[in-house]
């Protein structure tokens, strides 16, 4: 996946078991670099531990916030005897897709209606949250997607352009679990 710059991102692990996915490792270690488009290589997190998060069923992550443009390197690594293979590699790409390059408001507003449309993603304490995927489709089951997906930004906001309608918004974030379908009118 290709992020733009300045946005957090989230590096994955899977560790397996028997080809299993392996939970509840606590030893979980990470190192990871930015390797810009010059070959420059700077070393963001050394022997990380606190920061990673089980998403569950053998799949971890770690934030890394404010991500510059480069590929960022990770490597996760634990000691468990159990797990298929100690050291798990990770990639995630930061200012290559061109969307940096694109004004800020025309580049995040999704959609093909004639409605400018906003939507906050909000913690369990009412708080803005960052980073959330969204989505938007025009039936309770999620079966016809309209719009999305697209990431929440710093306010914890998206925009969409939609017509008249009934809608459903859809949200995704790791550690996080939201009332789904939140149902929006727009006049």
């Amino acid at each position: 996946m290709s992020e733009q710059t300045g946005n957090s991102i989230t590096l994955y692990a899977f560790f397996r078991a028997s080809g299993v996915g392996k939970a509840g490792l606590t030893d979980i270690k990470v190192n990871a670099w930015r390797v810009t488009t010059a070959g420059v290589k700077t070393q963001v997190l050394t022997d990380e531990h606190d920061d990673v998060f089980e998403v569950g069923a053998g799949l971890y992550g770690i934030v890394i916030a404010g991500a510059l443009a480069g590929d960022y390197v990770g490597t996760f690594h634990t000691d468990d005897a159990d797990v298929d293979n100690q050291d798990e590699a990770t990639l995630e790409q930061v200012g290559r897709g061109g969307v940096d390059h694109l004004d800020a408001d025309v580049s995040s507003v999704l959609g093909s209606g004639d409605t400018l449309c906003t939507f906050t993603s909000k913690n369990g304490d009412g708080d803005p949250l960052e980073s959330v995927k969204v989505w938007i489709t025009n039936d309770a089951v999620g079966a016809t997607l309209v719009a999305g997906p697209q990431y929440s930004n710093a306010l914890g906001v998206t925009k969409w352009m939609l017509t008249t309608g009934t809608y459903y918004i859809w949200q995704q974030k790791a550690g996080y679990t939201f009332e789904m379908p939140e149902m929006e009118a727009v006049p």
